[in-house]
Protein backbone atom coordinates (compact mmCIF):
# COMPACT_ATOMS: atom_id res chain seq x y z
CA UNK A 1 0.00 0.00 0.00
CA UNK A 2 1.18 3.19 -0.67
CA UNK A 3 1.84 5.92 2.15
CA UNK A 4 -0.67 8.30 0.96
CA UNK A 5 -3.11 5.52 0.56
CA UNK A 6 -2.39 5.04 4.13
CA UNK A 7 -2.49 8.98 5.57
CA UNK A 8 -5.93 9.15 3.52
CA UNK A 9 -7.63 6.28 4.66
CA UNK A 10 -9.76 8.38 7.02
CA UNK A 11 -9.09 6.56 10.08
CA UNK A 12 -8.84 8.09 13.30
CA UNK A 13 -4.65 6.96 13.95
CA UNK A 14 -4.44 8.23 9.99
CA UNK A 15 -5.88 11.06 10.66
CA UNK A 16 -3.65 12.44 13.08
CA UNK A 17 -0.63 10.39 11.36
CA UNK A 18 -1.52 13.24 7.94
CA UNK A 19 -2.17 16.06 10.20
CA UNK A 20 1.78 15.15 11.37
CA UNK A 21 3.06 14.94 8.57
CA UNK A 22 1.13 17.58 6.24
CA UNK A 23 3.49 20.45 6.33
CA UNK A 24 6.32 18.02 4.95
CA UNK A 25 4.48 16.99 2.15
CA UNK A 26 4.54 18.19 -1.50
CA UNK A 27 1.93 20.18 -3.08
CA UNK A 28 1.61 17.17 -5.32
CA UNK A 29 1.20 15.02 -2.85
CA UNK A 30 -1.33 16.96 -0.77
CA UNK A 31 -3.27 17.38 -3.79
CA UNK A 32 -3.43 13.46 -4.78
CA UNK A 33 -4.57 12.99 -1.06
CA UNK A 34 -7.37 15.72 -1.04
CA UNK A 35 -8.52 13.99 -4.74
CA UNK A 36 -8.44 10.36 -3.29
CA UNK A 37 -9.18 10.84 0.08
CA UNK A 38 -12.62 9.04 1.28
CA UNK A 39 -15.29 11.45 2.84
CA UNK A 40 -14.42 10.07 6.09
CA UNK A 41 -11.06 11.67 5.63
CA UNK A 42 -12.30 14.85 4.32
CA UNK A 43 -15.47 15.07 7.37
CA UNK A 44 -12.60 15.34 10.21
CA UNK A 45 -12.94 18.93 11.36
CA UNK A 46 -9.20 18.81 12.41
CA UNK A 47 -7.62 17.79 9.11
CA UNK A 48 -9.96 20.03 7.33
CA UNK A 49 -8.39 22.43 9.38
CA UNK A 50 -5.21 21.81 8.42
CA UNK A 51 -5.74 21.76 4.85
CA UNK A 52 -7.64 25.37 5.20
CA UNK A 53 -4.55 26.65 7.16
CA UNK A 54 -1.54 25.15 4.22
CA UNK A 55 0.05 28.27 3.05
CA UNK A 56 -0.14 26.95 -0.63
CA UNK A 57 -3.77 28.78 -2.11
CA UNK A 58 -3.72 25.59 -5.15
CA UNK A 59 -4.28 23.38 -1.89
CA UNK A 60 -6.96 25.12 -0.03
CA UNK A 61 -8.95 26.02 -3.28
CA UNK A 62 -8.87 22.19 -3.78
CA UNK A 63 -10.03 21.34 -0.14
CA UNK A 64 -12.77 24.39 -0.09
CA UNK A 65 -14.06 22.90 -3.79
CA UNK A 66 -14.15 19.46 -2.75
CA UNK A 67 -17.87 17.85 -2.66
CA UNK A 68 -16.85 15.99 0.90
CA UNK A 69 -15.80 19.50 2.15
CA UNK A 70 -18.09 20.93 4.93
CA UNK A 71 -17.86 25.01 5.26
CA UNK A 72 -19.78 24.30 8.66
CA UNK A 73 -17.87 26.29 10.96
CA UNK A 74 -14.90 27.77 8.60
CA UNK A 75 -17.55 29.91 6.87
CA UNK A 76 -15.45 33.34 8.11
CA UNK A 77 -11.78 31.57 7.32
CA UNK A 78 -13.07 31.15 3.87
CA UNK A 79 -14.39 33.74 3.15
CA UNK A 80 -11.30 36.19 4.39
CA UNK A 81 -9.08 33.79 2.75
CA UNK A 82 -6.31 35.73 0.51
CA UNK A 83 -6.92 33.91 -2.19
CA UNK A 84 -9.74 35.50 -4.29
CA UNK A 85 -10.68 32.06 -6.13
CA UNK A 86 -11.36 30.72 -2.17
CA UNK A 87 -13.28 33.79 -1.05
CA UNK A 88 -15.59 33.05 -4.19
CA UNK A 89 -16.81 29.92 -3.35
CA UNK A 90 -18.27 31.38 -0.46
CA UNK A 91 -21.27 32.24 -2.59
CA UNK A 92 -24.69 31.55 -1.48
CA UNK A 93 -27.28 30.69 -4.34
CA UNK A 94 -29.30 28.12 -4.99
CA UNK A 95 -28.34 25.60 -7.57
CA UNK A 96 -30.23 26.58 -10.21
CA UNK A 97 -29.99 30.37 -9.76
CA UNK A 98 -32.63 32.94 -10.91
CA UNK A 99 -31.71 35.96 -12.97
CA UNK A 100 -31.73 38.19 -9.89
CA UNK A 101 -29.15 35.74 -8.03
CA UNK A 102 -27.02 35.75 -11.55
CA UNK A 103 -26.77 39.54 -11.44
CA UNK A 104 -25.87 39.45 -7.66
CA UNK A 105 -23.18 37.38 -7.69
CA UNK A 106 -19.98 38.67 -8.60
CA UNK A 107 -17.81 37.11 -12.01
CA UNK A 108 -15.34 34.53 -10.03
CA UNK A 109 -19.02 33.58 -7.75
CA UNK A 110 -20.75 33.20 -11.06
CA UNK A 111 -18.03 30.95 -12.45
CA UNK A 112 -17.91 28.96 -9.38
CA UNK A 113 -22.10 28.75 -9.37
CA UNK A 114 -21.25 27.18 -13.12
CA UNK A 115 -19.20 24.38 -12.13
CA UNK A 116 -19.68 23.67 -8.45
CA UNK A 117 -23.57 23.60 -8.37
CA UNK A 118 -24.98 19.86 -9.53
CA UNK A 119 -27.46 21.66 -11.93
CA UNK A 120 -27.89 25.18 -13.74
CA UNK A 121 -31.22 26.10 -15.31
CA UNK A 122 -30.37 26.64 -18.69
CA UNK A 123 -33.20 29.50 -19.01
CA UNK A 124 -32.35 31.41 -15.99
CA UNK A 125 -28.70 31.70 -17.50
CA UNK A 126 -29.29 32.37 -20.61
CA UNK A 127 -31.65 35.17 -19.50
CA UNK A 128 -29.05 36.54 -17.56
CA UNK A 129 -26.51 35.85 -20.92
CA UNK A 130 -28.67 37.98 -22.64
CA UNK A 131 -30.21 40.87 -20.75
CA UNK A 132 -26.40 41.39 -19.65
CA UNK A 133 -25.14 42.03 -23.05
CA UNK A 134 -24.20 46.18 -22.39
CA UNK A 135 -23.53 45.63 -18.38
CA UNK A 136 -21.22 43.55 -18.27
CA UNK A 137 -18.14 43.26 -20.03
CA UNK A 138 -17.94 40.93 -23.49
CA UNK A 139 -14.57 39.26 -21.66
CA UNK A 140 -16.63 38.28 -18.51
CA UNK A 141 -19.50 37.09 -20.70
CA UNK A 142 -17.50 34.80 -22.77
CA UNK A 143 -15.39 33.53 -19.46
CA UNK A 144 -18.98 32.59 -18.62
CA UNK A 145 -19.85 30.47 -22.04
CA UNK A 146 -16.73 28.94 -21.78
CA UNK A 147 -17.16 27.68 -18.36
CA UNK A 148 -20.26 26.50 -18.97
CA UNK A 149 -19.93 25.30 -22.25
CA UNK A 150 -17.14 23.50 -21.05
CA UNK A 151 -19.17 22.47 -17.70
CA UNK A 152 -20.94 18.87 -16.73
CA UNK A 153 -24.08 21.34 -17.93
CA UNK A 154 -23.11 20.38 -21.49
CA UNK A 155 -22.56 16.83 -21.49
CA UNK A 156 -24.52 14.22 -23.56
CA UNK A 157 -27.17 13.14 -20.84
CA UNK A 158 -27.20 16.74 -19.45
CA UNK A 159 -28.45 18.59 -22.67
CA UNK A 160 -32.07 18.24 -23.04
CA UNK A 161 -33.76 19.78 -26.10
CA UNK A 162 -35.30 23.01 -24.13
CA UNK A 163 -31.35 23.39 -22.88
CA UNK A 164 -29.97 22.81 -26.44
CA UNK A 165 -32.70 25.55 -27.52
CA UNK A 166 -31.59 27.97 -24.96
CA UNK A 167 -28.09 27.85 -25.47
CA UNK A 168 -28.33 27.84 -29.16
CA UNK A 169 -30.79 30.73 -29.35
CA UNK A 170 -28.01 32.97 -27.86
CA UNK A 171 -25.92 33.31 -30.69
CA UNK A 172 -27.33 35.77 -32.47
CA UNK A 173 -28.01 38.04 -29.79
CA UNK A 174 -24.71 37.90 -28.65
CA UNK A 175 -21.66 40.41 -29.86
CA UNK A 176 -19.14 39.18 -32.11
CA UNK A 177 -16.67 36.96 -30.53
CA UNK A 178 -19.16 36.45 -27.30
CA UNK A 179 -21.25 33.74 -28.83
CA UNK A 180 -17.59 31.74 -30.18
CA UNK A 181 -17.80 29.15 -27.25
CA UNK A 182 -21.52 28.24 -28.00
CA UNK A 183 -20.34 27.38 -31.81
CA UNK A 184 -17.04 25.75 -31.11
CA UNK A 185 -18.09 23.32 -27.51
CA UNK A 186 -21.55 22.95 -27.10
CA UNK A 187 -23.12 20.15 -28.49
CA UNK A 188 -25.82 20.26 -31.39
CA UNK A 189 -27.74 17.53 -30.63
CA UNK A 190 -29.89 16.50 -27.59
CA UNK A 191 -29.43 13.84 -24.20
CA UNK A 192 -32.10 11.89 -27.00
CA UNK A 193 -30.26 12.97 -30.12
CA UNK A 194 -32.61 15.46 -31.57
CA UNK A 195 -30.31 17.89 -33.39
CA UNK A 196 -30.45 21.98 -33.10
CA UNK A 197 -33.35 23.09 -35.29
CA UNK A 198 -32.93 24.28 -38.69
CA UNK A 199 -34.37 27.63 -37.91
CA UNK A 200 -31.74 28.40 -35.68
CA UNK A 201 -28.97 27.24 -38.13
CA UNK A 202 -30.57 29.08 -40.98
CA UNK A 203 -30.19 32.28 -38.99
CA UNK A 204 -26.40 31.89 -38.26
CA UNK A 205 -24.55 34.23 -40.30
CA UNK A 206 -21.14 33.47 -42.51
CA UNK A 207 -18.60 33.62 -39.51
CA UNK A 208 -20.81 31.43 -37.24
CA UNK A 209 -21.07 29.18 -40.05
CA UNK A 210 -17.74 28.71 -40.54
CA UNK A 211 -16.65 27.97 -37.22
CA UNK A 212 -19.82 25.45 -36.52
CA UNK A 213 -18.61 23.78 -39.98
CA UNK A 214 -15.02 23.55 -39.04
CA UNK A 215 -16.20 20.87 -35.26
CA UNK A 216 -15.25 17.34 -35.90
CA UNK A 217 -17.58 16.45 -33.37
CA UNK A 218 -20.53 17.69 -35.64
CA UNK A 219 -22.79 15.83 -38.13
CA UNK A 220 -25.08 18.09 -39.36
CA UNK A 221 -25.61 15.63 -42.13
CA UNK A 222 -29.13 17.18 -43.52
CA UNK A 223 -27.60 20.93 -43.20
CA UNK A 224 -24.16 19.66 -45.20
CA UNK A 225 -26.10 18.59 -47.79
CA UNK A 226 -27.93 21.55 -48.36
CA UNK A 227 -24.85 23.37 -48.39
CA UNK A 228 -22.73 21.27 -50.77
CA UNK A 229 -26.35 21.72 -53.00
CA UNK A 230 -25.90 25.53 -53.04
CA UNK A 231 -23.32 27.97 -54.24
CA UNK A 232 -22.45 29.35 -50.39
CA UNK A 233 -19.87 26.34 -49.67
CA UNK A 234 -16.96 27.95 -51.74
CA UNK A 235 -17.29 30.78 -48.53
CA UNK A 236 -16.52 28.48 -45.93
CA UNK A 237 -13.11 27.78 -46.51
CA UNK A 238 -10.70 24.33 -47.09
CA UNK A 239 -10.81 22.90 -43.41
CA UNK A 240 -14.98 23.35 -43.63
CA UNK A 241 -14.91 21.81 -47.33
CA UNK A 242 -12.91 19.05 -45.58
CA UNK A 243 -14.67 18.46 -43.02
CA UNK A 244 -18.15 18.31 -45.13
CA UNK A 245 -16.58 16.03 -47.51
CA UNK A 246 -15.37 14.07 -44.03
CA UNK A 247 -19.26 13.63 -43.19
CA UNK A 248 -21.00 13.06 -46.50
CA UNK A 249 -18.69 10.27 -47.25
CA UNK A 250 -20.99 8.79 -44.24
CA UNK A 251 -24.23 9.41 -46.25
CA UNK A 252 -24.74 5.72 -46.30
CA UNK A 253 -25.34 5.84 -42.59
CA UNK A 254 -28.36 8.53 -42.88
CA UNK A 255 -32.09 7.14 -42.36
CA UNK A 256 -34.74 7.64 -44.87
CA UNK A 257 -36.00 11.12 -42.41
CA UNK A 258 -32.94 12.43 -42.73
CA UNK A 259 -32.44 11.79 -46.36
CA UNK A 260 -36.05 13.75 -47.09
Amino acid sequence: MRLTDSLSSGTPLANRLLIAAWDDLSVETKAEIIYNSPRAALCSKDVQQKMLSDSSPLIRYLVVTNPSFDKAGFEDQVEGDSFDLVRSTSFKAHDSPSIQEWKALTHLERLHAITLNECCWAEGFAQFIRESVGTIPNGELTELLVEYCKSKHAKGHAVDWATLSQIWNLVNELPPGVSEPILSHFPTESDRGTPVSDEILATLNEASLYVLLNRDDVSLLKFRKQLEQSEDMDKYGEMARRANQFWLSKRPEINEDEES
